[in-house]
């Protein structure tokens, strides 16, 4: 199985601007701080696709248990950041994503050395069959089960198998997008679906 890799990468570090900015958007989040990131959120920040938007919303959604917001920008950290358009996306892959996978019916394998498993988790027997990490992997949304331990995944070449759901992330899942309005590094959208 020799497949397309989205590891991590981190492009806009190199953008003027962007160091500084992020490590204070990194700082917010490891402190919890929801005031700290909504100062660096635009005053029209995109939060749904309803019209939730604007900083005092945003601070009330973080500050909601039930909206695991703070899990979500958690996961993004380790998972890069592309540049698209003078635009700024956390994760990488979110404007790295081929034009004939369906985002949809898509997940991105995380982790280097995950493998795909010839059988499900909980059948005895069950044997790596190929390594599967940071490739994009298509699955059936109906039988999509986040609670199952593992999930049948279908590889870009059509090879079948197996990969533990805590290693797949959604291609449609949240994105911090980010861009430099008056000089300054704004968060634009922290948002997730279509």
């Amino acid at each position: 199985m020799k497949e397309a890799r989205y590891a991590p990468r981190d492009e806009c570090q190199k953008q003027p601007g962007w160091p500084a900015f992020h490590k204070a958007v990194v700082a917010a989040i490891r402190k919890r701080d929801a005031q700290a990131l909504s100062k660096l959120a635009a005053p029209d920040i995109a939060l749904d696709y309803g019209g939730g938007n604007g900083p005092a919303e945003l601070v009330k959604r973080l500050d909601d248990p039930e909206t695991k917001l703070w899990q979500e920008l958690d996961a993004l950290l380790p998972l890069g950041c592309a540049v698209q358009g003078g635009l700024a996306a956390m994760p990488w892959v979110f404007w790295n994503v081929p034009e004939d996978i369906d985002s949809y019916s898509a997940m991105l394998v995380l982790g280097d050395d995950t493998p795909l498993l010839d059988k499900p988790l909980d059948k005895p027997g069950g044997k790596p069959s190929a390594q599967a990490g940071w490739t994009i992997v298509g699955i059936d949304p109906m039988d999509f089960d986040s609670e199952a331990k593992a999930i049948r995944v279908t590889t870009h070449d059509g090879t079948k198998g197996w990969i533990e759901t805590r290693k797949l992330r959604s291609l449609l899942d949240y994105r911090l997008i980010a861009e430099p309005k008056q000089g300054q590094w704004q968060i634009t959208a922290f948002i997730a679906g279509d």
